[in-house]
């Protein structure tokens, strides 16, 4: 799946502003407390985007979904694969445009799309593209895989 999509920051929106990415189904959300979704976006003070795992801004009584957040070298275009290492787990990534991030969400709690899979995570690839000066609009392109446990990001047929 691929899309461009638009959330704002954290820092600033109201409740019902999308701040937040959930990634299997490649929707915007709002940042609610039930934590339905992987990754959240502010920015710092040099306008950079911060994206934070799901358990750094809500601790709902239920859990939430694992997600660690990897940066990644090359283009949006080249990364054609989620890499086999250990993604950064408890901690916010900082990006430029045109800087690359791999999600790596566990969804496999009771209902979720994992739930009965091999593998529980499902893998996706964000670029932020610009950041508006007016509204604080955050820009992104987003690849993600909703296959569980496949690491392709290459259109087609899904490849493990």
């Amino acid at each position: 799946m691929f899309d461009t999509l638009t959330v704002y920051p954290i820092t600033g929106s109201t409740a019902v502003t999308p701040s937040a990415l959930n990634t299997p189904f490649g929707s915007v959300t709002p940042i609610g407390p039930s934590g339905t979704f992987d990754v959240a976006f502010d920015l710092d003070a040099q306008r950079r985007v911060v994206i934070y795992p799901v358990k750094l801004i809500v601790q709902p009584l239920t859990g939430v979904n694992e997600v660690g957040l990897l940066k990644v070298a090359g283009t949006f275009e080249s990364v054609e694969r989620a890499p086999s290492v250990p993604y950064g787990r408890d901690e916010a990534v900082t990006v430029g445009p045109g800087e690359v991030v791999v999600i790596e969400a566990r969804r496999n709690r009771s209902g979720d799309v994992c739930t009965f899979a091999i593998s529980p995570n499902v893998y996706s690839k964000i670029v932020v593209d610009s950041v508006s000066a007016g509204t604080n609009a955050i820009w992104f392109r987003l690849v993600a895989n909703p296959n569980c446990g496949f690491r392709s990001f290459v259109a087609g047929l899904p490849k493990n």
